[in-house]
């Protein structure tokens, strides 16, 4: 049995939800400037909702909730967003693969897909002339997404409920879009 559309966009209000949180939560002034580079919780939250039910995070959310993040975070508009879409999307379609797979092919998975983030940023940056971001600063930040991957698949898996498709879940051995 498919899943519900009532669950369905229940996961995609969520999605929204938890996303404006962290894209606000990110412009308040809570504290002083800090030079250290922290993970990339909207990402990391976006690949374990893509890589858990892909159903409930549609590729229009994915660009609509990073052009927001780039507008408000004073990126390059829509830079963020391309990249972005196109790490999810290559991993939606992987993401059936992944499903009988344990956690440590996910967090893989989504390791693979933050380096793609952050390698097709700073290509995309070059190719467009834009100024680079110090190296050593993104390398940060990323190993830093990839070790908070781990609390953001269990804060998705326990208390959002975001889990994996059963074997009912899907049509015809694709997940629903």
């Amino acid at each position: 049995m498919a899943a519900r559309p009532r669950a369905i966009w229940a996961g995609r209000a969520l999605y929204l939800a938890l996303s404006t949180v962290l894209i606000l939560g990110a412009v308040l002034p809570l504290a002083g400037p800090d030079p250290r580079p922290g993970p990339d919780l909207l990402l990391a939250l976006t690949l374990a909702f893509v890589l858990r039910r892909p159903d409930t995070v549609p590729p229009l959310a994915v660009a609509g909730v990073f052009v927001l993040a780039d507008l408000l975070w004073q990126r390059p508009p829509g830079l963020g967003a391309l990249v972005a879409l196109a790490v999810t999307e290559a991993l939606r379609n992987r993401a059936p693969a992944l499903r009988s797979q344990g956690f440590a092919a996910e967090w893989l998975a989504a390791t693979l897909g933050t380096a793609a983030f952050v390698l097709g940023g700073r290509v995309a940056a070059a190719i467009l002339f834009l100024p680079l971001p110090a190296l050593t600063a993104q390398i940060t930040g990323l190993a830093w997404t990839i070790l908070a991957y781990p609390a953001v698949a269990l804060f998705a898996w326990w208390p959002c409920r975001v889990r994996k498709p059963e074997p009912g879940d899907t049509e015809s051995g694709r997940q629903r879009r």
